[in-house]
């Protein structure tokens, strides 16, 4: 099976790095991909060798533009690992079980929505279908992941990525995936054509998401049919309002509130902005 991925070698991350005498840093001690292997294979390799985790990109952001948003969100996952591989490495930053995947390859998606001005009745729907296009190609890279006995951590892209997220899960686990979404959006907008707004949506219509609860949500940036159909799904969500202004909970006791509260035991998947 050929899958969309471009998996990372040390000259992939060489312009983002940067070593410093006597100090051992995440990029000398994180695990990469041997390219020698076929892919799937090669996921179970690494896990027979102990690896627990796989850090993935997704640097697109056709599915926030989709949503009638701004561009950018394609730099998230370069962005990050500019950061975090130049982190030094001790007991407080255990790395050696955690490997670095490389990037969903959709560029060739990403060229194609250059040129579309989601201002433009034509293009949104083009986009909207790109988006789609998109979904087909994470699923079966998170399938792959998720196959090995690897957990995903998947950086960069829109929000329209948990929704192949969640049905890579849920059909590998044969169950509806329990989420937990750090957001002030519900991400449940209308289901009219996949963007960054409805990808927990489209997962709860197709039953790839069970139980799902959202930590700060803004109460003011989510209109009426948004939360309608949040409670339809039976959804729940701790707002803004109640953790930095009334300081009724806390972010912790909300999250370990919804936890409780999920009476179908499953995969838990976790989001946040």
């Amino acid at each position: 099976m050929e899958y969309a991925v471009n998996i990372y070698d040390e000259q992939s991350i060489a312009d983002l790095v940067a070593a410093r005498s006597a100090e051992q840093r995440v990029f000398q001690s994180i695990a990469l991909l041997d390219t020698e292997v076929e892919f799937s294979q090669a996921l179970k390799d690494a896990k027979d060798f102990g690896i627990r985790y796989v850090v993935v990109g997704i640097p697109e952001d056709i599915g926030p533009r989709a949503n009638l948003g701004k561009g950018g969100a394609d730099q998230g996952f370069r962005a990050f690992l500019s950061k975090f591989l130049n982190i030094p490495v001790n007991e407080f930053t255990p790395v050696q079980d955690v490997l670095l995947l490389g990037e969903v390859d959709c560029a060739d998606l990403q060229q194609q929505s250059q040129a579309l001005d989601n201002g433009n009745a034509d293009d949104l729907a083009k986009l909207r279908t790109l988006c789609g296009e998109l979904d087909q190609r994470i699923e079966p890279v998170i399938t792959a992941i998720f196959e090995a006995g690897l957990t995903p951590i998947v950086i960069g892209g829109g929000h329209n990525n948990c929704y192949p997220l969640l049905a890579a899960s849920a059909k590998h686990y044969n169950t509806a995936v329990n989420a937990i979404n750090l957001d002030p959006h519900g991400d449940f907008r209308a289901l009219e054509g996949r963007h960054s707004g409805n990808g927990f949506h489209y997962a709860a219509a197709e039953g790839y998401l069970k139980h799902y609860h959202v930590v700060a949500l803004d109460q003011q940036k989510n209109n009426a049919a948004i939360l309608a159909a949040m409670a339809q799904h039976q959804s729940t969500y701790t707002s803004y309002h109640s953790l930095k202004v009334l300081a009724q909970t806390s972010i912790v006791e909300s999250v370990n509130d919804a936890l409780d509260s999920f009476t179908h035991q499953a995969p838990l998947a976790i989001g946040w902005i």
